[in-house]
């Protein structure tokens, strides 16, 4: 799916219409298109012995992805930073779907946009860290085990005021800044 408003022009549109062949799009109004992936994946599950359909799932399964639960909003960029809103509680959920323990540090940067300073608690299975947030950035890191089919959770609490954008329902509290996770050994 694409959202035309999101783009100035329509060149990913077009590189996916040449990709994929026209039966596979569907305009859905003047701002949605969507492309039907299903007779791409039929014809590369076709081409792939089962040996190697196997060997791409275990690969794939190998990274470990990130869930951003309740209240936090999709990832923007502005000013040559990736950022996620959160309202006053929000939760990163780490999933390890492999046969391997694996080691996670996470980095990024914490920030609130009203008048003072305010608490930002973290918690993650029995530990507790509180940052205090103002206007400057705060530095986060963490580093935890993710054993072999299982998930860790890093959930937040921020005590400050939520910022009031007319017409917009969502909650805003605060910025979760550029971060990241990478694998140690």
């Amino acid at each position: 799916m694409i959202d035309r408003y999101g783009s100035k022009d329509s060149e990913v549109e077009r590189s996916l219409l040449n990709y994929l062949g026209k039966a596979s799009k569907f305009d859905v109004g003047v701002r949605w298109v969507f492309f039907d992936l299903r007779a791409f994946r039929d014809k590369l599950e076709s081409s792939l012995s089962g040996e190697e359909r196997a060997r791409r799932e275990e690969v794939a399964k190998l990274t470990v992805r990130a869930e951003w639960l309740p209240s936090f909003s999709v990832s923007e960029n502005a000013s040559g930073k990736k950022f996620r809103w959160c309202g006053r509680n929000g939760t990163i959920r780490f999933v390890n779907d492999s046969n391997r323990r694996r080691v996670i540090d996470v980095t990024g940067k914490l920030q609130q946009f009203s008048r003072g300073s305010f608490n930002l608690f973290a918690e993650r299975e029995g530990q507790h860290c509180q940052f205090v947030l103002a206007a400057d950035p705060v530095d986060f890191h963490d580093r935890f085990v993710l054993q072999p089919h299982s998930s860790e959770e890093i959930r937040m609490r921020f005590d400050g005021p939520l910022l009031i954008v007319p017409g917009d329902p969502c909650e805003f509290a605060f910025q979760a800044i550029d971060f990241q996770w990478e694998e140690w050994e």
